[in-house]
């Protein structure tokens, strides 16, 4: 044939998809590379193949939001907690949500605003509102790091069998992936600023900066709010190391700066310790008629329009030295010890492109050997049944302590030799004794005899507030 592989079925280069099909304990799969080598393509066609047995939620976390350019549909963008998934048209079991960074950093402030207008101080602290902008923008990542939390409970609550992470170019990707650490510096700045404002907040109160009447609940708000952050950041670290559960795919074009730049990310996904499925190699070109091929093909036109054979041979000359191109690379690719224990998958160029649905679906089966599938993906129920995969920060720490955590408010009760104390509400202070003694100290909230107690009690004397449990006894410790 003077085009090796035309009439040919298409077969993929290895099986490293077809294996992440059949993985039924891959739970998130994100797809990340170089800008346009076919990241938001290649996530939307493992998305087709993943939904025709599973329920698949694609989430972008890429800026440009490509998602509703490939399936041609508007999903619209939406903040982390704002909105419902979109469904795909035409592929069912498949919905779309685009993360919107700057929806995120309104939303949370606005929630910020509001609490400092129902508190009646809203010129006072408007310097101190601002300094919060300034922190929470200050944070690089923690929109997505929220977003993905939130991903965690779908799956986990029985929505979404499987996620698909269509991430931003490489530089981007690479700071998703230091996410946990980065979030919980700037946590811990959130909270110092947290401690300044409730001082502050004391301050204007006592000298009638806010209203007699006003409340201060928005503290207790604001701290459930960086709470939130924390346990949402400590679930996102879980899942991505979790290497049963979590997978990369790296995706490039066989060009020396995507294969170099695909290698340094394969390189950090080891330092971050994320496991690699395999790479993708998009836009090959296949099917070029070798030198010789072309002289016996050329000399049979021998007779056609010379205008036309010089235009046929200088397109076959161009895809043949492209395709020289892409192999050098390509093999450049395969051999770079990063490489060499992952699958790559070769995709070719087409001389159509893939946009839409149907599109998408057609150009996905080449991920697979030919009648891997037989027709389009039908519709699926959810099985709606709750699996618990990650514990957040505070789970962990309550579970090592008793069940409470710093700052925990709580119930006194069940004391029978010192009473007074029965009933009387308080806050987790230390832990300190809790190796030694299995005590945990807390701080009464109320004075007795004019003195701040703090006593160090047993767990089965605490109650956390709102919680129902049963009366305890023995003993307590003041200190």
């Amino acid at each position: 044939s003077l085009c090796p592989g035309r009439t040919m079925a298409y077969q993929p280069s290895c099986d490293a998809v077809q294996k992440l099909i059949e993985n039924k304990e891959l739970k998130f799969i994100f797809v990340g590379g170089k800008g346009g080598v076919g990241k938001t393509t290649t996530s939307c066609s493992l998305a087709a193949q993943l939904c025709y047995d599973r329920q698949v939620l694609i989430i972008s976390t890429d800026p440009a939001h490509s998602i509703s350019d490939a399936f041609r549909q508007d999903f619209g963008h939406i903040s982390h907690s704002g909105g419902e998934p979109c469904p795909v048209q035409g592929l069912p079991n498949v919905h779309v949500v685009e993360v919107n960074p700057e929806a995120f950093y309104k939303q949370e402030l606005g929630s910020i605003f509001s609490m400092i207008e129902e508190a009646g101080a809203e010129e006072g602290f408007a310097k101190q509102a601002m300094d919060f902008q300034e922190w929470l923008s200050s944070i690089p990542g923690v929109d997505e790091a929220t977003a993905l939390a939130s991903v965690i409970e779908y799956v986990e609550s029985g929505r979404y069998d499987v996620v698909v992470f269509d991430t931003a170019p490489t530089g981007h990707t690479l700071k998703l992936l230091q996410l946990p650490q980065v979030l919980d510096t700037g946590i811990r700045k959130l909270q110092e600023w947290q401690s300044g404002l409730n001082a502050y907040w004391d301050m204007l109160k006592a000298s009638g900066g806010v209203r007699a009447n006003a409340s201060g609940d928005w503290k207790t708000a604001l701290k459930n709010r960086l709470e939130l952050y924390k346990g949402g950041i400590s679930r996102v670290a879980q899942m991505m190391h979790d290497n049963v559960r979590t997978g990369f795919v790296t995706v490039c074009i066989a060009e020396y700066l995507s294969v170099c730049e695909s290698q340094r990310l394969l390189q950090d996904l080891k330092q971050q310790s994320v496991r690699p499925l395999f790479v993708v190699c998009n836009q090959l070109i296949k099917g070029v008629p070798e030198q010789n091929a072309w002289k016996a093909l050329e000399a049979q036109l021998a007779d056609e329009d010379p205008d036309v054979v010089a235009c046929l041979r200088r397109s076959v000359e161009f895809a043949s030295a492209r395709a020289g191109i892409q192999n050098k690379y390509l093999t450049m690719l395969k051999g770079m010890e990063e490489v060499q224990s992952l699958g790559v998958v070769e995709m070719p160029l087409l001389a159509s492109e893939v946009t839409g649905p149907d599109a998408i679906l057609d150009f996905s089966s080449r991920f697979l050997p030919a009648g891997y599938r037989t027709g389009p993906p039908a519709e699926l129920e959810r099985s709606m049944a709750f699996e618990a995969l990650y514990k957040s920060e505070a789970q962990t720490a309550r579970e090592s302590t008793g069940g409470f955590a710093l700052e925990d408010r709580v119930i006194v009760h069940g004391l029978a030799k010192t009473p007074v104390y029965n009933d009387k509400e308080a806050v987790v202070t230390s832990f300190v004794d809790w190796e030694s003694a299995g005590r945990i100290k807390v701080k009464l909230l109320e004075e007795i005899d004019g003195k701040t107690k703090v006593l160090a009690l047993q767990p089965k004397n605490l109650r956390r507030l709102g919680q129902d449990g049963a009366e305890g006894q023995e003993k307590c410790v003041v200190m």
